[in-house]
């Protein structure tokens, strides 16, 4: 069994996305304690750190298609009933010899050789990358917020990937996933490849339901989870509340204004709001950074706020250790939130963007009233951001067991998709490698 995984973020440099990737990382392992996990990243130390055993493989971008999404979608209608038989020698052939799957695989790359991905990394990482996902019995596609027009363009290569690979044979699973806002070109490009998907596990699902539902998306396709980080950080709850107020802000450089919409004169305007609670309430204010890439660094955007050093996080437990020392946290980033609220802290979440804006009202929806949300392009936010604390941190000791039972609940939703994952892979498995038996029984 080869399995690969696609994480929302290569570099592994976001905290949120580090604690969904090791909570899919632990639930397969658990299902396929064997199997090979090829994992895509550009950060192999960070990788070993995060899923110990697991085989990095390395990129830096998804590839990007070399033609319209169409043709990729015509050709493996054309090659269905051709790909099944090549997937059912695949799972036959391993059974028998490490040479017998070999060859198969061989055969299947010369019946369905792609067109030519037009790589944006160097040559020998693309090829890394597309033998992984030729070999692979299955792609998993892991908790992430890509597929959405902040991020068209790795959205594109991400449903390339996905339509190559049910081309060659490669069962797809998306797990953990936020989907939209999406539009134009890319909201076709989406409905045709999720189609290919054996199950797309929805980690929102205020907005991501309707939308797979208005794409035509089979609802049986369709199963509901929270976040996969969620039962890391109720794993770290602390057995009370904290005394502090976490803060987190999630700026942008201006080329991705459309991502955060919270520029520096923003950040400014936040940092005398953030200073006034500070002296009005008396407490520790304290960071909690999750992005830390040369793009998106929240630690630094905060330092600029308090004034002061912060502190240094950077690992998902020092994230975790900062959060269960607050009694509420103030976040402009969404697993800032995921990691307070599944610890049974409200949450205040600053928008900007649409795309933020569906990010904090899908967890309102999974957790409830406790999960607060301020609209910056209100102008009236200040106000009702300090009007915010106030109410999150007098009922802080009333929300803490709702947010806690809404935690436990989405983690019993977690597994049981997981559960669900691995009897719809063994039952294909099983079958292909059956089908293949009874046809081929010369081969060998």
């Amino acid at each position: 069994m080869r399995i690969l995984l696609e994480p929302s973020d290569p570099e592994l440099s976001n905290l949120g996305d580090a604690a969904m990737l090791r909570t899919t990382f632990t639930r397969l392992r658990k299902f396929w304690p064997n199997a090979r996990i090829d994992i895509c990243t550009n950060s192999v130390t960070r990788l070993n750190q995060i899923c110990p055993g697991a085989h990095p493989i390395l990129t830096t971008v998804r590839i990007a298609p070399s033609s319209p999404p169409t043709d990729g979608i015509l050709r493996t209608q054309l090659a269905s009933g051709v790909r099944e038989g090549i997937g059912g020698l695949k799972a036959w052939a391993r059974e028998r010899s490490p040479r017998l799957t070999q060859t198969v695989r061989q055969a299947g790359r010369l019946l369905f050789p792609h067109p030519g991905p037009r790589p944006s990394v160097p040559l020998r990482e693309t090829e890394d990358y597309l033998a992984a996902l030729r070999a692979a019995d299955v792609l998993v596609v892991q908790g992430m917020g890509l597929i959405a027009d902040v991020f068209a363009e790795s959205a594109r290569g991400l449903l390339n990937a996905i339509e190559m690979a049910h081309t060659w044979g490669v069962d797809v699973i998306m797990l953990g996933q936020g989907i939209g806002p999406i539009s134009g070109e890319l909201r076709s490009h989406t409905g045709a490849a999720l189609k290919l998907a054996r199950l797309i596990a929805l980690r929102e699902w205020r907005a991501g339901l309707p939308l797979l539902r208005s794409l035509g998306i089979p609802e049986d396709l369709i199963t509901l989870t929270g976040d996969d980080a969620i039962e890391l950080a109720y794993m770290a709850r602390g057995e009370a509340l904290g005394h502090a107020i976490g803060i987190n802000v999630r700026g942008a450089p201006s080329i991705h204004s459309c991502y955060s919409g919270i520029d520096d004169r923003l950040v400014r305007q936040i940092a005398a709001v953030v200073q006034a609670i500070r002296r009005k309430w008396r407490v520790p204010v304290i960071p909690v950074p999750i992005a830390r890439s040369p793009a998106n660094d929240d630690a630094q955007t905060i330092r600029r706020m308090l004034g002061d050093g912060g502190t240094h996080v950077t690992t998902v437990e020092q994230a975790l250790a900062q959060v269960v020392k607050c009694r509420l946290v103030i976040t402009g980033s969404y697993h800032a939130a995921v990691f307070a609220l599944s610890a049974g802290i409200p949450a205040i979440g600053l928008a900007k963007s649409a795309y933020y804006v569906d990010k904090f009202l899908g967890l309102q929806h999974a957790f409830g009233a406790s999960c607060d949300l301020v609209h910056l392009d209100d102008p009236n936010w200040p106000g009702k951001l300090i009007a915010a604390v106030e109410h999150e941190w007098e009922s802080a000791d009333e929300l803490r067991p709702k947010l806690l039972d809404s935690a436990r609940r989405q983690i019993e939703m977690g597994h049981r998709a997981y559960r669900a994952v691995f009897e719809l892979v063994e039952a294909r498995r099983r079958t292909l490698a059956a089908r293949a038996g009874s046809t081929s029984p010369g081969i060998g």
